[in-house]
């Protein structure tokens, strides 16, 4: 790095460094676009302070973290989905049922005695 010394307004002399890119982009596209992902990423997490097994440790953390979480989202949502399904089923109708073929009947159900409350109020 080179240094210049400059002087401020009150004539006293200032050391100035020139900082340099750390990290040089690459001159292929491909590479280029890849080393900007990264630059970004590590830019964003503040990953770019930490020493190189310490990020590989965080990104593995990272990885574990979303693994766990779609196959969470994947394997459990399903049946809770179900679970509030049967349930909104229960409270709108009043009894239990485990097809979703009924969901056109409570359906109409819901509106038509929204339309005759909205019919009702209005008088």
């Amino acid at each position: 790095m080179a240094t210049k010394q400059g002087n401020n307004d009150r004539g006293a002399s200032l050391l100035t460094t020139d900082l340099a890119l750390v990290y040089t982009p690459p001159r292929s596209p491909l590479r280029r676009f890849f080393w900007k992902w990264r630059v970004r990423f590590e830019s964003t997490f503040a990953l770019s302070m930490f020493e190189g097994w310490e990020k590989i440790l965080i990104v593995v953390l990272m990885a574990i973290f979303w693994g766990l979480l779609i196959t969470g989202v994947f394997r459990y949502l399903p049946y809770h989905l179900q679970f509030l399904y049967q349930r909104t089923i229960y409270y709108l109708s009043g009894t239990e049922q485990n097809d979703w073929s009924s969901v056109r009947g409570v359906g109409t159900a819901v509106l038509s005695a929204k339309a005759s409350y909205m019919r009702t109020a209005e008088l």
